[in-house]
């Protein structure tokens, strides 16, 4: 919340309202599974005005699968290394500010990128994705 300017967000029902709202799975961008409360996407696929650097501690959400962050422009520039580590699925950063992606040499749990309009500074290494099944680079912009 906090390293993602989340008192700027143009939606932030839910967080750091704990009164109104203890159950996180009802917060904003927030999808829990059934019965067990793990979060499993966060989706904030609309300009939601976040910025600053997405938190190294996100990737240490076991049950995270899904990761949706379009259209966000202040949201980078780089991407922690331990997105490399997480069990994430599904990833959208399209339209946001990211220019470094790092180097993962053995992230099997992604199956699809999507980095529309994306600005890099070099291609991402897609190598060590070895279960990766859809990739969307439409409209990148490549750096350098």
């Amino acid at each position: 919340y906090y390293d993602t300017g989340g008192f700027s967000w143009n939606d932030a029902t839910g967080w750091l309202d704990y009164t109104n709202y203890p159950d996180y799975c009802t917060w904003k961008g927030i999808t829990c599974e059934d019965y067990t409360d793990h979060v499993t996407t966060i989706n904030f696929m609309e300009s939601n005005n976040m910025w600053g650097n997405l938190p190294p501690t996100l990737f240490n959400l076991p049950y995270l699968t899904t990761l949706y962050l379009t259209l966000n422009m202040g949201l980078g520039p780089s991407i922690p290394q331990e997105i490399c580590s997480s069990k994430i699925v599904n990833l959208d950063l399209s339209v946001t500010s990211h220019n470094s992606f790092p180097n993962c040499t053995n992230w099997v749990t992604i199956k699809n990128i999507k980095f529309n309009q994306a600005r890099f500074t070099h291609v991402p290494h897609l190598l060590g994705m070895p279960n990766l099944e859809d990739v969307d680079f439409s409209q990148m912009y490549i750096a350098g």
